[in-house]
């Protein structure tokens, strides 16, 4: 079904590997609303959280990708946008943000229903980790962007030290690896001038930070990306002109980017499934579900 110009769809790729990557790809649309965006897979794969429109603000939606049947989780109006979910660990629950012209917090919802819960005032970019704590993005003292730990269940607030750049005009989450030792920013230690690429490995106990491809172009527009199911790589969008194009990249150790597929228009969110597709959301006319081999031999 087509959709408006600036409407989303969301969109699932297969990941299939070894065979080399063919000239060309296809895929079928999702069901669900014909407006959705950032789509996140549940720990087993079973269902799709995203965030739909709902009387014109954005809420948070569950699906089942399998039959398109999708429900609506919540419906609160005062405290602003849904912007970012996330699941919690078990799969209980969906962590998600709340945003007007500041973050208003970091939020849950059951899985089953139920009122939402405000979790962390005044943080944003919610990403769970196996143990339950939280990664968020929140004001420091210094009135910086800088990336925090947050336990839920006793309150700790660990900073980290690095600097989230452009948080409010980009709305890529922060991605844990499977193992919860080490997470994907869009940023810059703190402290330090950003450049280039800006994509970090932070390693959540020490702090430490390293480049994730350096060289890796960075595009017209602010990255979104995601780690996939195994660890090995993650999954970067680049925005040149009209199109963009979403890349693999060695998560560990050296390697070339191998592009997976290039769409006709900007992709808002990629994320993987245990399966080894990954979701997108294309701005497309008609919006298209579409799957990709993705060789990994050159990695």
């Amino acid at each position: 079904a087509a959709v408006g110009a600036t409407a989303l769809a969301i969109a699932a790729f297969l990941l299939l590997a070894p065979p080399p990557p063919p000239t060309n790809w296809t895929g079928s649309l999702l069901g669900g609303p014909e407006v959705a965006f950032r789509p996140r897979p549940s720990p087993d794969g079973q269902l799709l959280a995203f965030y739909a429109i709902e009387d014109g603000y954005t809420q948070v939606a569950v699906m089942k990708p399998e039959t398109g049947n999708w429900s609506m989780l919540t419906h609160n109006r005062r405290q602003g946008y849904v912007t970012n979910v996330a699941w919690a660990p078990d799969g209980s629950a969906i962590y998600y943000d709340r945003f007007t012209s500041v973050p208003k917090g970091i939020y849950s919802v059951p899985l089953l229903g139920g009122d939402e819960h405000l979790v962390f005032a005044d943080a944003f970019r919610p990403e769970a980790l196996p143990d339950g704590s939280l990664l968020a993005v929140k004001l420091n003292a210094n009135h910086e962007w800088q990336l925090f730990r947050f336990w839920p269940a006793t309150g700790k607030v660990q900073d980290l030290p690095v600097a989230v750049v452009d948080a409010q005009e980009s709305l890529s989450n922060p991605r844990v690896f499977p193992d919860g030792k080490e997470a994907l920013v869009d940023g810059a230690p703190l402290g330090k001038e950003a450049a280039g690429m800006n994509l970090l490995v932070v390693d959540l106990v020490t702090g430490a930070t390293r480049p994730l491809a350096p060289g890796l172009p960075r595009g017209s527009g602010a990255p979104d990306f995601a780690v996939t199911r195994d660890g090995k790589s993650v999954l970067i969008t680049q925005e040149f002109g009209p199109f963009t194009r979403v890349v693999s990249v060695p998560a560990h150790g050296h390697g070339t980017a191998q592009t997976v597929f290039t769409a006709t228009h900007e992709v808002w969110g990629v994320e993987t499934a245990p399966d080894g597709s990954i979701y997108a959301c294309v701005t497309d006319v008609p919006a298209e579900l579409v799957s990709r081999p993705l060789d990994r031999s050159e990695e």
